[in-house]
């Protein structure tokens, strides 16, 4: 924090705006927010022995381990999830993103909601260039699509305001 603090300092001596400082502290916050969210996550990969049941309730076995990026309200994070794969239904899966809540997409729950929010508020256009804010890049076609979904169910899920 020292360093960033200090570099803070220095734009500012240099005659850097206030609005620069704050989008410069802003984007290097939230990228060692992103850091520390990978370092926790890092912490378990969903192993359940080896074997687990699959959605339709078949044993799946342990096939080893796999990784998956997911976009948070931090920006883009990695995980390595244990992969299982269920012979009777050819199908794989990760106990991890259940629990993360990140199966069938990459997007955070976080982030999800957030962007059925601005999508249930304002136009799709203005949505996503507010979605694409500093740090997030371009969305994504799995954002328009969290968007659409969260539209068709009344908007974001309400009481955690």
């Amino acid at each position: 924090m020292t360093a960033l603090a200090g570099l803070a300092a220095g734009m500012l001596g240099r005659g850097a705006a206030l609005g620069v400082l704050e989008d410069a502290m802003r984007a290097a916050l939230t990228a060692a927010g992103a850091r520390l969210l990978e370092a926790v996550l890092a912490r378990g990969d969903g192993y359940a022995g080896p074997h687990a049941k699959c959605a339709s309730g078949h044993q799946a076995v342990f096939a080893g381990r796999r990784p998956k990026a997911i976009t948070t309200v931090l920006g883009p994070v990695q995980v390595t999830r244990a992969w299982y794969h269920c012979r009777e239904c050819g199908h794989g899966f990760a106990p991890r993103d259940a629990q993360l809540g990140t199966a069938g997409t990459s997007l955070s729950p976080g982030l999800a909601e957030m962007i059925a929010r601005v999508g249930a508020e304002v136009p799709f256009r203005q949505g996503r260039r507010a979605a694409e804010g500093p740090g997030r890049g371009r969305c994504e076609r799995q954002d328009d699509r969290a968007v659409r979904r969260g539209v068709r169910r009344g908007g974001p899920r309400r009481g955690r305001d």
